[in-house]
């Protein structure tokens, strides 16, 4: 299994396809830290971090578009059967994907830390701003699931969803995985440690869902 995640992060690596999402998210957190937390007057590194966390769950779905696209129909075939079975193959890819995506999760949340370096942050914020982070990585990835192969989903029909997804979470008052993270920091100066792990846990709860819900279609669909 590990000979075959590192397989497919360096295929991943190796494609001039995967800066495109990866620039576009760090631009993202850019921008979102450029100014410090007491000129906004808003609650940081919380609020800013719910930002760059919810960026994160669209970038990790097309990563694992892209992990899926990197090897042509028959080296899929052959990674399969080396692998044995199509469960462990997804595994792998989704591995890779989070091996990209967790370090980009740990860069925005130093990012955010370091430009409010005068503030004091206790270990549990911390705590809570890398697992926000990762928790909608989470999300992303197994949502990338449902748009990538081996289910024949065409490029304009995977980005439409997950353009689609994201708006409807972003506006739905709630609706997993981005808007309850959003709720909690933006609505509460203080979050209570419960409602923060709640959201984190719906996000993560999603992308398990997804990731069931798209390797299960996979195999119905797979001949024989």
């Amino acid at each position: 299994m590990t000979t075959a995640v590192r397989y497919y992060l360096r295929l991943l690596t190796s494609r001039q396809a995967v800066l495109a999402p990866v620039l576009v998210y760090l631009s993202i957190v850019a921008v979102n830290n450029a100014t410090p937390a007491d000129t906004l007057k808003t609650e940081l590194p919380l609020r800013a971090g719910a930002v760059t966390a919810v960026a994160l769950m669209p970038v990790t779905a097309w990563l694992t578009r892209l992990v899926a696209t990197s090897e042509s129909a028959p080296f899929a075939e052959i990674t399969l059967v080396n692998l044995g079975g199509s469960l462990r193959r997804q595994a792998a890819r989704s591995a890779a994907v989070l091996a990209i995506a967790v370090p980009l999760a740990c860069v925005a949340t130093l990012w955010g830390l370091l430009v409010n370096a005068h503030r004091h942050h206790p270990a549990s914020v911390v705590v809570v701003l890398l697992g926000m982070h990762v928790a909608e990585a989470c999300a992303g990835a197994g949502i990338g699931i449902l748009i990538a192969p081996p289910l024949r989903t065409r490029v304009g029909t995977a980005v439409a969803g997950v353009t689609g997804l994201t708006l409807l979470s972003l506006l739905v008052p709630w609706l997993p995985p981005l808007n309850p993270v959003l709720q909690a920091t933006f609505r509460h100066v203080s979050p209570a440690p419960r409602l923060l792990w709640l959201v984190t846990g719906q996000a993560v709860a999603l992308g398990l869902a997804c990731a069931v819900a798209g390797t299960s279609l996979a195999r119905a669909r797979r001949p024989g």
